[in-house]
């Protein structure tokens, strides 16, 4: 029952996004999770998306806000990004332990 309802979850979310921005979308895909980044501004962005660990023990439903430094450190060249940013999402045990869902808060730096 809990994964049919992170599926629905997930499905409403992707839904969501596509039906209130109107600007270029990225779908991303990591080792443990995916997300889908939306541009708010020429330097801001939103990612609703969805992670794991190794396990698959827990699943945490987050959004992100990237902020992109290419215009502050002056990077003309398009095939470079240079972001940071802050993470919110909930987290939730499926495992074989009694282990209480939690809040997860994070910082983020990166680059391509």
């Amino acid at each position: 029952m809990k994964k049919q309802l992170l599926l629905l979850l997930l499905l409403l979310l992707f839904t969501f996004s596509n039906s209130f921005s109107q600007a270029r979308k990225e779908l991303n895909f990591g080792i443990f999770g995916v997300n889908y980044e939306i541009p708010v501004h020429k330097d801001i962005s939103i990612a609703p998306g969805v992670s794991t660990n190794l396990d698959l023990d827990w699943i945490t439903l987050y959004i992100r806000g990237n902020y992109y430094l290419d215009n502050l450190f002056e990077i003309t060249d398009e095939s470079w990004d240079v972001y940071g940013g802050l993470g919110l999402g909930y987290a939730m045990y499926n495992g074989d332990f009694d282990k209480d869902n939690d809040l997860d808060l994070g910082l983020h730096i990166g680059g391509r």
